[in-house]
């Protein structure tokens, strides 16, 4: 039976302090919540919602669509990173660094990702870094993409804490086995299409795939990771293309390295990348490697596709399809987009439902007894981001509203 009195609190809009925000207020109106959401998709469908629930009368899945919404409620109390206890280092960038920790009232295993403002600031990486943040609360979910737990800020950092992946990176795997089998290949290509497509239908290119950001979990699947680079390339406008310059080079599509002729690009150039991905996963190095980046650039740009005798016919059909030089005839590109990508011969075993379940066979999972990580990066003094730097007192929130984010029965106060 519906309830008949009056809602103890509703979700109101609210866009004063956020862009997409909205206000909790009870029905006195003397207590009040502000929440800031990603985009107004998300903001609208936590009002809906909410004042669903509120009001007693959802069906059954009308939650399902609700941003964010993982596990537990939107409330509770906010996380600092003194709820968490180090444990150590396993990846340090040009401006962050990832630590693994533990969350000291259950135990759970997280990475945590520290970014310090000034450097953020200095080097110019505030939109990279915030566009990283409402990309990871938009991809929350999917299996083969790293989750967001909370995101909070001090006065001069910033931390993301996501799943921990104790598989490490594909990188140091590669590294230490030189390729990959044909089986072990066809599964991490198949989840990081999958990845790639569910990203694009959002209007979203990646644009920094490479072995670096890809994860392996505790069950032997592949995450994406690091989204700094990622591009809406649909907006409320209508859609557009990217123009700038970026990525890694052995990964960059001919059509990034043409816009320095201010050429614009689309999704395709994320299939040009797991392209060189599956030829490096089998063959043990991309196919237009250089050691000279220049030289390598022109390869990408003129050079023919050569087969190699560790990659496989249906393999490197795969591969020659996607590095077509011309996007509109890339793999992907067509009408029928993800779907002849999922229909080619490589993915002839693929049940991609089953896939997409998490189900499909792995033939490798990470032990518990052993950490994949460099020791370049397990040297790292764990304490070196523990305590506030001298710009303390100087660094505020400016250019971070909206950083802060839990995903389960957390209040989204900023620190």
């Amino acid at each position: 039976m519906a309830r008949t009195h009056s809602p103890t609190f509703a979700a109101v809009e609210n866009t004063k302090k956020r862009p997409w925000g909205f206000r909790l207020e009870t029905a006195d109106g003397k207590d009040q919540w502000e929440v800031g959401c990603g985009s107004k998709e998300d903001r609208d469908g936590w009002i809906q919602a909410i004042n669903t629930t509120v009001h007693g009368n959802h069906a059954d899945g009308a939650l399902q669509h609700s941003p964010s919404m993982i596990e537990g409620n939107a409330f509770g109390n906010k996380v600092t990173k003194e709820d968490f206890e180090l444990v150590g280092v396993i990846g340090q960038g040009s401006f962050a660094k990832v630590v693994e920790v533990q969350k000291i009232d259950t135990g759970k295993t997280f990475a945590m990702k520290v970014l310090k403002k000034k450097t953020v600031v200095e080097r110019g990486q505030v939109d990279h870094t915030m566009s990283e943040r409402a990309a990871l609360q938009q991809f929350q979910g999917h299996p083969f993409i790293v989750n967001l737990h909370y995101a909070f800020q001090t006065r001069d950092k910033l931390y993301f804490v996501l799943d921990f992946c104790p598989g490490g990176e594909l990188f140091y795997h590669l590294k230490q086995l030189g390729k990959f089998s044909q089986n072990r290949t066809r599964q991490y290509v198949g989840e990081i299409s999958s990845a790639l497509d569910f990203m694009h239908q959002l209007g979203v290119i990646y644009r920094d795939l490479k072995p670096e950001n890809l994860l392996i979990d505790e069950d032997g699947h592949m995450k994406l990771a690091d989204f700094g680079l990622c591009k809406r390339t649909v907006s409320a406008e209508g859609a557009n293309k990217a123009t700038t310059f970026c990525g890694t080079p052995e990964y960059i599509a001919p059509e990034i390295l043409l816009g320095q002729d201010r050429r614009s690009y689309g999704k395709e150039v994320d299939w040009w990348a797991l392209g060189t991905l599956l030829y490096e996963m089998l063959s043990g190095l991309p196919p237009f490697y250089d050691k000279n980046v220049n030289q390598m650039y022109r390869k990408i740009l003129k050079e023919p596709l050569r087969q190699h005798a560790r990659v496989p016919a249906a393999a490197f059909d795969l591969v020659s399809k996607f590095l077509v030089r011309k996007p509109d005839e890339r793999l992907g590109s067509g009408p029928n987009d993800f779907a002849d990508i999922q229909s080619h011969a490589f993915f002839e075993s693929v049940d991609w439902d089953a896939l997409n379940r998490r189900e499909h066979p792995v033939e490798w999972v990470p032990s518990q007894q052993q950490q994949y990580v460099d020791g370049c990066f397990t040297q790292i003094p764990i304490g070196s981001d523990a305590g506030p730097s001298a710009i303390a007192a100087t660094m505020d929130r400016s250019g971070f509203d909206g950083f802060t984010f839990q995903a389960a029965g957390i209040n989204a106060t900023e620190q």
